[in-house]
C-alpha cells in the first residue's frame, strides 16, 4: 500500500505543488508507520539491538546530488558533521534525533558562484524492526531533515532552505560477532526555496524527486557497545558518510 502512495505522489508530479508534494509524502510514512509501532510494541522480540539505549553517535557526510530549478539542474554538493541520538522506545522501534553543521557548495548557480554556504541540518527519524532472528533481520525506517544555509556578500546575501523526506526499507546481518551488514532500497523527496536580497530580490524554488536509489553499509563493534561504520547512498543523493559513537563513550569515562 505504501508503494502505491508514492506512486500516486509520483503521477501527480505536474500537477501538485511542490511543497504540497512533500507534506503528503511525510504524512503517508507518518500514517504508514504509526500503526506499524503501535502493532508490534508489545510483541516479544529476537532481533539483535542495533544500538544501545540513549545513543550519541558522531558522522560525517557528504551528498552531491542534482537540484532541479526551474531553468536547468544544478549540481550541489553538502558536507555535513552531524549528532545523532538514538533512543529504544519498545522491544522494535527506535526514534532518533540529529542535527549539526551544513555547508553546500553548486556548480552553475550565479548566485552561489564561487561562495561556500554555511548554515545548519536537524531532523527527526525513526527505524522498525520488522521481522528477525538473532543474526538477521528486515527493517524499515523514515527521517524527516531541515537544512539551512546562507552567504552574505558585500552587496548580496543569498540563503537556501530545503525540507527532506526519505524512507528506507532493508535487510541486516551479523557477520562473527562483531561485524553487521546492511543494505535496501531507500525513496526520497527534497522540496527547497532559494532567496536572494541586496542589490536583487529573488525568490526561486527548486525541488528533486520522488527518486528512488539503494544503500549500503557496514557496521564494526570495537569494544562492548562501542561502534565505528561506513554507509553509502544512491538516489535522492550520492552519499558517503562515516560514523562512530566512541568519542561520546571516552566523554562518559573521562
Amino acid at each position: 500500500m505504501l508503494h502505491y502512495g508514492f506512486a500516486y505522489i509520483c503521477s501527480e508530479r505536474r500537477h501538485r505543488p511542490r511543497r504540497a508534494r512533500l507534506y503528503v509524502t511525510l504524512a503517508l510514512l507518518t500514517f504508514f508507520l504509526t500503526p506499524w509501532a503501535n502493532s508490534v510494541a508489545a510483541e516479544p522480540s529476537s532481533v539483535v539491538e542495533p544500538y544501545p539505549t540513549g545513543d550519541f553517535s558522531l558522522r560525517f557526510a557528504r551528498h552531491r546530488a542534482d537540484f532541479d530549478y526551474p531553468t536547468r539542474d544544478i549540481d550541489t554538493t553538502v558536507e555535513w558533521i552531524s549528532v545523532r541520538w538514538q533512543e529504544k522506545l519498545n522491544s522494535r522501534v527506535h526514534g532518533r534525533l540529529f542535527g549539526g553543521w551544513t555547508t553546500l557548495t553548486q556548480d552553475n548557480n550565479p548566485a552561489t558562484a564561487g561562495a561556500r554556504l554555511r548554515g545548519f541540518h536537524a531532523g527527526f527519524g525513526v527505524h522498525v524492526n520488522l521481522l528477525g532472528r538473532r543474526r538477521a533481520r528486515l527493517f524499515l525506517s523514515a527521517d524527516y531533515t531541515l537544512q539551512d544555509v546562507d552567504d552574505d556578500a558585500v552587496a548580496q546575501k543569498v540563503s537556501l532552505e530545503w525540507h527532506q523526506v526519505q524512507l528506507q526499507i532493508g535487510v541486516s546481518t551479523l557477520v562473527g560477532i562483531a561485524i553487521r551488514l546492511y543494505g535496501g532500497l531507500n525513496h526520497g523527496v527534497i522540496d527547497g526555496r532559494q532567496r536572494e536580497s541586496g542589490t536583487t530580490n529573488l525568490t526561486i524554488d527548486f525541488d528533486r524527486g520522488p527518486v528512488s536509489g539503494g544503500f549500503a553499509g557496514l557496521e564494526g563493534t570495537i569494544k562492548e557497545n562501542d561502534f565505528i561504520g561506513i554507509e553509502l547512498q544512491s538516489g535522492l543523493s550520492r552519499q558517503a558518510e562515516g560514523f562512530s559513537n566512541i568519542v561520546f563513550s571516552w566523554t562518559q569515562i573521562a
